[in-house]
């Protein structure tokens, strides 16, 4: 959820925590892998650290308020596109040859990223958090 909802305020804390969590995920093996004598942890740890100072000193919040005048709608699209083709891994044996029906499976999922994205927007970060969770329980209870 703070990979996608977070950066959607388009704050450059927000955004930098974002990223470093981005990098945290796609360095290593998810998120809870954690392993004081792995070397893999440290790195993946400093790693998403160093994304998120360089980030969060290098980007100006004028700069971020400008992308959000102009191009904030597309923005929140592309998140949401983001957000449901994160999604194909939930299908087990992913074939790239199938690559295009793939985005018919996970069209419900970028509709969810529209949806929570709104809800993120209206209501606040943690009310798309909890809407997130509650779809998420119920899919899991059937």
């Amino acid at each position: 959820e703070s990979i996608f909802r977070l950066p959607l305020s388009l704050k450059k804390n927000a955004l930098a925590l974002s990223l470093g969590i981005l990098f945290y995920i796609f360095s290593g093996k998810g998120f809870f892998k954690i392993s004081l004598v792995d070397f893999t942890f440290y790195f993946r740890l400093i790693g998403a650290l160093t994304v998120f100072f360089t980030f969060s000193k290098l980007i100006s919040q004028n700069f971020l308020e400008l992308i959000k005048k102009k191009y904030f709608k597309t923005f929140f699209f592309i998140n949401a596109f983001l957000f449901g083709s994160v999604h194909i891994s939930n299908y087990p044996h992913f074939n790239i040859i199938y690559f295009p029906i793939y985005f018919f499976y996970v069209l419900p999922q970028m509709v969810m990223g529209l949806a929570l994205g709104s809800v993120q927007m209206q209501k606040g970060f943690w009310a798309s958090v909890i809407l997130h969770s509650l779809v998420n329980s119920i899919s899991f209870i059937f």
